[in-house]
């Protein structure tokens, strides 16, 4: 594709909105993309709280694999996606292993 010098007048103004990122007035904010990576981010701080109140000194390199499987979540559109499908099925794998440590 290619793309006129217009182009980088309107990013520039684009860049100069920055400040309306996560706001009611963010135009991206209300995508399927940004609501899933809102929810994720609920989800991991819930997440993490488990783990705090359930830490242990032999439960710690656990943990900390638990707490990194949203670092798996990278890239735009389908590859985001995909990657948070991988990260989501890592996560709920670890989390049983977690809870099943705690229970046993």
């Amino acid at each position: 594709m290619a793309f006129g010098p217009w182009l980088l007048l309107v990013l520039r103004g684009v860049a100069k909105l920055r400040f309306l990122r996560g706001t009611a007035f963010d135009p991206f904010g209300y995508t399927l993309e940004r609501r899933a990576e809102r929810n994720l981010i609920t989800q991991y701080e819930a997440l993490v709280a488990e783990l705090v109140q359930g830490l242990q000194p032999e439960r710690h390199a656990l943990a900390v694999r638990v707490a990194h499987a949203p670092d798996l979540v990278r890239g735009f559109g389908p590859v985001k996606k995909a990657n948070l499908a991988l990260a989501q099925e890592r996560w709920r794998g670890l989390m049983h292993d977690w809870r099943s440590c705690a229970a046993g």
